[in-house]
């Protein structure tokens, strides 16, 4: 066994082996045993794996399939897009032991439909179960949804002029597309 012999002059004379095991049991600042129980582990050379204490349910794909989700499910109400209404909604919601997700509330909304949007698309999520230690959880999360104006895109005008004079033809009805057609004729000025 490793073991390194480390003085503070706080706290005794104590050991620590590359466990992290400390001998004989004194007690300490546990941010000091940390601290050296990460020096001892370079020294050694020895990477240290930062271990999850509690496992989170994932969406499938992770954060960017839920985002991409989340994005492509969205709708901006019409009473937001009336009075020009944009920002941020906070929602936070628990999922389940199996993956659905309940309990949505908005924690921080901007009105005018954006937060009932907000809990829609949250209601749909469906996520991974998660275990810790081989029992199935329930687990409380939280996610911003940005709710921004469409940019408006310029019309797009085509036309052509021409001197000719067409006969109108009469559309296909067998089709059941209702289709509509427009002559517009100038005269030239003289």
């Amino acid at each position: 066994m490793l073991s390194y012999n480390i003085s503070l002059k706080v706290v005794q004379t104590f050991v620590i082996d590359l466990k992290g095991l400390i001998y004989p049991n004194i007690l300490i600042c546990s941010k000091i045993a940390y601290f050296c129980i990460k020096i001892l582990r370079i020294m050694s050379g020895k990477k240290s794996k930062e271990k999850k204490f509690i496992n989170t349910p994932q969406y499938p794909g992770g954060n960017k399939m839920l985002r991409k989700f989340i994005d492509s499910s969205l709708k901006y109400p019409e009473e937001a897009l009336k009075h020009k209404v944009e920002g941020v909604v906070h929602v936070s919601y628990t999922v389940t032991d199996t993956g659905k997700v309940e309990d949505v509330k908005v924690t921080h909304g901007i009105g005018y439909g954006c937060d009932e949007e907000a809990i829609r698309v949250i209601s749909m999520l469906k996520y991974e179960s998660a275990f810790n230690r081989g029992v199935r959880v329930r687990s409380s999360l939280r996610t911003r949804i940005n709710f921004r104006l469409p940019v408006n895109q310029p019309v797009e005008l085509k036309y052509s002029i021409s001197s000719e004079t067409k006969t109108k033809i009469p559309a296909d009805k067998s089709t059941g597309n209702v289709v509509y057609g427009y002559t517009l004729t100038f005269d030239k000025p003289e």
